[in-house]
């Protein structure tokens, strides 16, 4: 599968990319804000995306309002609670960071199962 990653953070866009390739799917990204997110969706085959929801001095909101509307699934893997995301995302799976491997395929599982 080809998971879109958005994170602003190098080292934990990395290791992100690390766990999920361990899993055995590419990455697309990292897109470190929302509009080398969106430029990502619209130049790559995208499958699934792992988007944190605070990227520095923006949100994700837009990159995850354009997955909605292409049907492509993703998730949040952030520092922020459920409750703190806009009420449009109340449906979607919430990962909080840190994140164990475990958690990472149980998300994935729920969100794109094959």
């Amino acid at each position: 599968m080809n998971i879109l990653i958005v994170e602003d953070e190098v080292l934990l866009a990395y290791d992100l990319a690390d766990l999920l390739e361990d899993l055995g799917h590419r990455i697309v990204g990292p897109g470190m804000s929302a509009a080398a997110a969106l430029g990502l969706i619209a130049d790559h085959t995208v499958d699934l995306a792992v988007l944190d929801f605070n990227l520095r001095e923006e949100t994700s909101a837009p990159v995850a309002d354009a997955l909605a509307e292409r049907g492509i699934p993703f998730f949040f893997l952030t520092g922020y609670r459920r409750d703190a995301l806009p009420d449009r995302f109340s449906d979607r799976v919430v990962l909080a960071k840190p994140v164990r491997t475990s958690e990472l395929s149980s998300a994935l599982r729920v969100v794109a199962p094959q």
